[in-house]
């Protein structure tokens, strides 16, 4: 996934302080359970402010997804990090999209076919579709955690998993749209 440099270092900074919660959470279980129940206390006080924290984390990547156009946002970059080199030695498939167009007549069509399903995702309420239970690599379509395996992108507050085909997509897509009773066509296009 493509993402800008100021999306990627909140997200690393979420990431990171995530981390650190586990960590002092089961350093705290550890007192708790030694009756050491001052430094546990301690420790879940820290815990409490580094949750505070990551939700204004959140807040800023949410609020830098939404509040400024892709094409700004793709601008950025994070210096003194090497944009890996393309494969070689093997093809690779032709790029194709999806076009989502509703019954009232909006479409969506973005150039990257995983900012086209979030998208449609979003109109048709992030709520709604994770209501549905689906899963996707074995974990939740749209949940609260973060997967440090698969791309997911952050909307509403919850994480989407976004690593799929973009056949795989818009299947997706079409089961949502079936299940909520959504009127909409999903193809894919090069």
């Amino acid at each position: 996934m493509n993402k800008d440099g100021v999306s990627t270092a909140f997200e690393l900074i979420s990431e990171e302080i995530e981390s650190l919660a586990e960590g002092i959470a089961e350093e705290g279980g550890k007192a708790f359970k030694d009756k050491r129940y001052s430094d546990a206390q301690e420790l879940a006080d820290t815990g409490e402010n580094l949750k505070a924290f990551k939700t204004k984390v959140d807040q800023l990547l949410e609020e830098w997804e939404n509040g400024f156009d892709r094409v700004t946002r793709t601008k950025t970059r994070i210096k003194g990090i090497p944009i890996p080199p393309k494969p070689t030695g093997r093809s690779k498939s032709k790029k194709t999209r999806l076009r989502v167009k509703f019954k009232d007549g909006t479409e969506i069509t973005e150039p990257i076919a995983a900012d086209t399903f979030v998208d449609v995702l979003n109109r048709i309420g992030v709520n709604e579709v994770e209501s549905l239970g689906i899963t996707v690599r074995g974990i939740p379509l749209v949940g609260e955690r973060r997967s440090s395996q698969y791309q997911q992108r952050r909307i509403s507050g919850r994480y989407v998993v976004t690593h799929s085909s973009t056949a795989e997509k818009a299947d997706t897509l079409k089961e949502i749209a079936k299940r909520l009773g959504v009127g909409l066509n999903v193809d894919i296009i090069q």
